[in-house]
């Protein structure tokens, strides 16, 4: 193979040298960039490091606030609670032993005439149920029915109204609250407890079954 002109071979070297160096140049560009965008990417998750932190803080915030917000609600209710309490305890030393005024005989009066409950006036269920509403400020349901057994039953007219209108308020009312009250006062009498795990009809029947199948009357008596 013939050996080129010693001017081409010069020529062929210097644009080798020049592409070279481009090159060289470009990779250090690039390499520049590729830089940069670590860079870039490093800032991003520094970014988005900080904001991870900001909000788990603000969530950290949100949760105090909501517990403290609860803890003053409640503890709110408590005082409301307590002071109902001590209201109701300053009403009952206030009215303890005094005697009942007029209108404190006719709350009890009209308590039969809008919620029924006079048939019913024999047990302690809705005698209890006017303490618990507040029918006469610091009065005890046994002292609220004494005095009406003792003065205001027999001076019904003196109130503008009869036994037999009690009455009718009671029949009127059958089939709602009436009922309700009268199923409180049979479970009073009979010794219903309200949290006793009383045996069903089902339970009762299995026992009686198995008390005839295996004949054993004499356990029974």
């Amino acid at each position: 193979k013939p050996s080129l002109p010693v001017s081409v071979q010069l020529r062929n070297l210097v644009l080798h040298s020049l592409c070279c160096s481009s090159i060289n140049t470009v990779m250090g560009r690039r390499h520049q960039t590729d830089a940069g965008k670590v860079v870039d990417r490093g800032e991003e998750e520094d970014q988005s490091e900080d904001s991870v932190v900001d909000c788990l803080d603000s969530h950290a915030s949100v949760r105090t606030a909501h517990t403290l917000s609860k803890t003053s609600e409640e503890a709110e209710e408590n005082s409301e609670v307590e002071k109902t309490n001590s209201d109701r305890e300053f009403w009952y030393i206030t009215k303890f032993k005094q005697p009942y005024s007029r209108g404190e005989e006719e709350a009890l009066v009209k308590f039969f005439l809008r919620n029924g409950g006079y048939s019913l006036k024999g047990g302690n269920t809705v005698w209890k149920k006017m303490e618990e509403e507040w029918i006469c400020p610091g009065r005890t349901w046994q002292s609220m029915r004494t005095r009406f057994d003792k003065n205001i039953e027999k001076n019904l007219k003196q109130f503008g109204v009869s036994e037999e209108q009690l009455r009718d308020v009671d029949r009127k009312l059958r089939g709602s609250r009436q009922e309700d009250m009268m199923e409180e006062v049979a479970n009073e009498r009979r010794g219903f407890r309200q949290n006793a795990n009383y045996y069903t009809q089902k339970e009762d029947l299995r026992i009686l079954n198995f008390i005839v199948e295996n004949k054993r009357f004499e356990d029974v008596r």
